[in-house]
């Protein structure tokens, strides 16, 4: 079975091999597994390859570039009227080729072949929702246009998104987006074991600098909490606020107390994880972010915004806790009574490890195959490649 997956995610030349976004690239080789071959269209940037791309594993992808479009700006909104032909063009000549299609959205060029899929009805195909689902009031009217003809099934497949949804229509599916693989479950078990609640408190934070993300925030944060106890955050990341964050640090005179890493490679970010204990994350939107269930497996307990499947997820995980992504105060008062009960701060790490297997590749790849099971009544996925995942699921909790 050949499969193909039409989406938005950034690609880049890097010393003459295309590397792309490394979360999704790290999705992408292991749905290339239980498939004969994969096609990847999306866009290609002739920019500097950020340090967080990376390469794909197997040489069963295929990579057919398309020029990237959309964007904050309106010069960015109106070239995708001047590359949507080429987005058409690109879909059209490669749909006959596939037997299976996955479109990742929302986006511009997801928007494309969720428009073309409505007339192509005799391929087995499945929608990936990677935004907000819950979105309200800020939502742009591209992304709500792409939500409602997903929830009305005008793409003739299941969806998949980020949480559940009151009156979900039966077509969409809820999934967990997949970010560690069981070998790395297994190897963060003994961070959760032997971490203990000891000063400095250490705080981190993983992701871009940008006012979206909330960065500033966490500076307050540490601020307030030091009227307490002595506390370090790690920022890890790069952004266009590094250089702003970096003098509000020096205003709010807590400069020993804050380290600025810039962008780190995903190995290092995982020994900064073994070692904090709690993430911050006051981000004003996300889907599931993956550095959360990250965080989980090594035992660190979450303080993030309550926005998209956030909050329903550390409420069923017992995990963490989901707050107002600018309320300053209320984030500073999480960690302070967790660090006034040390035991409800251990079982909350205990219970992260535990929920981290729902969120494997491995896990992931099952579940899809229930999925196909259960909306085509057939799965187009190697069933010898399900079945020796699954043995590795069985395993797993075997240890």
């Amino acid at each position: 079975m050949r499969l193909l997956i039409i989406g938005h995610t950034a690609h880049y030349l890097r010393d003459g091999q295309i590397v792309g976004w490394g979360p999704t690239i790290k999705e992408v080789n292991w749905l290339a597994r239980p498939f004969d071959s994969l096609t990847h269209l999306a866009c290609f940037h002739h920019s500097p390859a950020p340090d967080s791309a990376l390469p794909y594993d197997t040489d069963k992808v295929h990579f057919v570039p398309v020029p990237p479009a959309g964007g904050p700006t309106l010069r960015d909104k109106l070239r995708v009227i001047k590359v949507a032909p080429q987005y058409i063009s690109a879909i059209i000549k490669n749909l006959p080729t596939a037997d299976v299609i996955q479109v990742r959205s929302p986006g511009a060029l997801g928007l494309c072949a969720m428009l073309i899929l409505g007339f192509a009805r005799r391929k087995i195909r499945w929608t990936k929702y990677a935004g907000n689902w819950g979105a309200t009031g800020t939502i742009t009217p591209s992304y709500a246009f792409q939500r409602w003809w997903l929830k009305n099934g005008f793409t003739h497949g299941p969806v998949t998104e980020n949480g559940r949804w009151l009156n979900s229509p039966t077509h969409i599916y809820s999934f967990d987006n997949p970010s560690l693989t069981l070998k790395e479950i297994r190897h963060a078990r003994r961070f959760c074991t032997e971490k203990q609640l000891t000063s400095p408190i250490r705080l981190i934070f993983v992701g871009r600098l940008e006012s979206a993300k909330g960065g500033g925030i966490c500076l307050d944060i540490v601020q307030k909490l030091l009227n307490h106890f002595e506390v370090h955050l790690e920022l890890l990341g790069d952004g266009p606020e590094f250089s702003k964050l970096q003098a509000m640090c020096a205003s709010l005179e807590i400069e020993p107390f804050v380290t600025f890493h810039g962008w780190v490679p995903h190995d290092l970010v995982k020994k900064h994880l073994a070692e904090a204990h709690f993430i911050l994350l006051p981000s004003a939107s996300e889907g599931w972010p993956k550095v959360l269930s990250e965080a989980m497996a090594f035992g660190v307990v979450p303080i993030a915004s309550n926005v998209s499947a956030i909050p329903q997820i550390l409420s069923e995980t017992q995990t963490g806790f989901a707050l107002p992504p600018s309320d300053v105060d209320l984030y500073a008062e999480a960690i302070l009574n967790l660090v006034k009960e040390p035991l409800k701060w251990k079982a909350m790490i205990q219970a992260g490890f535990h929920a981290a297997p729902r969120f494997s590749y491995e896990q992931y790849i099952l579940k899809l195959d229930n999925m196909f099971h259960s909306y085509y009544g057939t799965s187009p996925m190697s069933q010898t490649v399900v079945n020796e995942i699954q043995g590795q699921i069985e395993g797993f909790y075997a240890c």
